[in-house]
C-alpha cells in the first residue's frame, strides 16, 4: 500500500499548500460550512477543522480497506460519459479517486454534523 500512502501524502501536501497560499479561502469555506450545517454554538467547527487527520487515517489503510471502499463507492471510481451519442466508460486515476474520497468523507462529516444538530 505504499503507492496509496504516497498518493494520500501528495494530496495532503496539496491541501496544506493551498491553505498556505490562500488561507482566506480555507477559512471562509470552513466558516460558511459551519454557518450552514454546523451547530449553533460552533462546536462542529472544531471537528470540521480536523481534515488533516483523515489523511493520516487513510494513509495507513490496508488493501482490504481500500477494496471495501472501492466496492462501496464504485459509482465514484468509474462513470459513464456521454460523448456524441456514444457511451464511454471512464475510470479515474487514483489521484482523482482520492479527491472523490475526500468528497465522501465530507459527506460523512456533513451527515454527522446534521445528526448532532438534531440531538
Amino acid at each position: 500500500m505504499e503507492r496509496m500512502a504516497t498518493v494520500v501524502e501528495v494530496q495532503k501536501n496539496r491541501s496544506l499548500l493551498s491553505a498556505e497560499e490562500s488561507p482566506s479561502n480555507l477559512l471562509s469555506s470552513k466558516l460558511i460550512h459551519e454557518a450552514l450545517y454546523g451547530s449553533l454554538d460552533g462546536k462542529t467547527l472544531k471537528e470540521d477543522a480536523k481534515d488533516l487527520i483523515y489523511y493520516d487515517i487513510v494513509s495507513k489503510w490496508t488493501s482490504d480497506e481500500w477494496v471495501a471502499l472501492l466496492k462501496r463507492s464504485q459509482s465514484f471510481v468509474c462513470g459513464l460519459i456521454l460523448d456524441g451519442g456514444s457511451i464511454t466508460r471512464m475510470c479515474l486515476s487514483w489521484e482523482d479517486h482520492l479527491l472523490n474520497l475526500q468528497k465522501i468523507l465530507n459527506r460523512m462529516k456533513l451527515r454527522e454534523s446534521k445528526h448532532r444538530r438534531k440531538n
